[in-house]
């Protein structure tokens, strides 16, 4: 438990660093990026992260739904903190599952 607020932590804190244009520091693609257990929102040509978390462990599965609540969240208030109002797109991973198309609006 220790280990996994530890993990919670220092990820929150790299994700909150907003760097240049909405990627992750230095632009690399976090290790465990699309890998099960995680969600993950990438730009459109699915290169750069621009949000990615590890989700909570629960009974014999993962709470995805709750994940991803916190991700949609945290891209939402950064994109519009650095890109103003308009719609964005960008592409949506729960686990290691295909990537989608999802649309975020700011106002």
């Amino acid at each position: 438990m220790v280990r996994t607020l530890a993990v919670g932590a220092t990820l929150a804190l790299v994700t909150s660093l907003a760097l240049a244009p909405l990627a992750l520091a230095d632009d690399r693609i976090p290790r465990y990026a699309g890998t099960k257990g995680t969600i993950t929102a990438w730009d459109e040509s699915s290169s750069k992260v621009l949000e990615h978390r590890f989700c909570v462990k629960t009974r014999s599965t993962w709470d995805y739904v709750t994940c991803g609540h916190h991700v949609r969240d945290a891209l939402k208030r950064r994109v519009c903190a650095v890109r103003g109002p308009g719609t964005y797109k960008y592409l949506y991973q729960v686990g290691d599952s295909k990537p989608y198309e999802s649309t975020l609006l700011c106002r």
